[in-house]
């Protein structure tokens, strides 16, 4: 899929599935799921160019092709859009334009979580110095407030934080 950066208004590409499964999935407890056969499309990136954080959703797509290569050279030549890292999602948090609902914060909250806890998935410290460390605690703090009690499924996100929070490094677990 080729699009055009809502800022710089260069082209950008991103890559769509044909098809996938979850088979061989594994499960966390803090609700990650990796399926090696479905992989991970980004749904909030940046631009390569210009690092204007925005939706997918939200910006022009000029075409699509299948196969390898698309016969446009332009389209060909532009660059993958990208992942978001931590220090990305939280700067995502202070866009007016990205964070508009309520879902759009649970959603970057979450990720973020999530890309905290890909460190420890990946025998890495949870955190990598005490700024880092405080960054985390915010966002978990400000992701509990956005959980409601009373809903079943948020029961268990709550409950993942305050254990994670009182076993740094050690919690996420493989749940198959």
């Amino acid at each position: 899929m080729t699009l055009i950066s809502p800022e710089c208004n260069k082209l950008l590409k991103r890559n769509t599935l044909a098809s996938g499964n979850t088979f061989g999935a594994i499960h966390y407890s803090d609700d990650k799921v990796e399926a090696p056969h479905l992989p991970a499309l980004p749904v909030l990136s940046k631009c390569t160019y210009c690092d204007t954080i925005f939706w997918l959703e939200d910006i022009e797509e000029i075409g699509r092709y299948s196969g390898i290569k698309p016969d446009n050279k332009e389209w060909e030549a532009a660059e993958s859009v990208k992942i978001l890292d931590i220090d990305d999602l939280i700067r995502a948090l202070t866009l007016e334009d990205v964070v508009a609902e309520k879902d759009d914060e649970l959603f970057i909250r979450k990720s973020t979580w999530w890309a905290y806890n890909d460190r420890v998935r990946n025998g890495e410290k949870l955190h990598e110095s005490l700024e880092d460390e405080i960054k985390w605690r915010e966002n978990i703090n400000q992701l509990m407030n956005l959980f409601d009690s009373d809903v079943d499924y948020d029961k268990i996100f709550i409950a993942a934080i305050k254990e994670e929070c009182q076993n740094q490094n050690t919690l996420v677990v493989q749940l198959r």
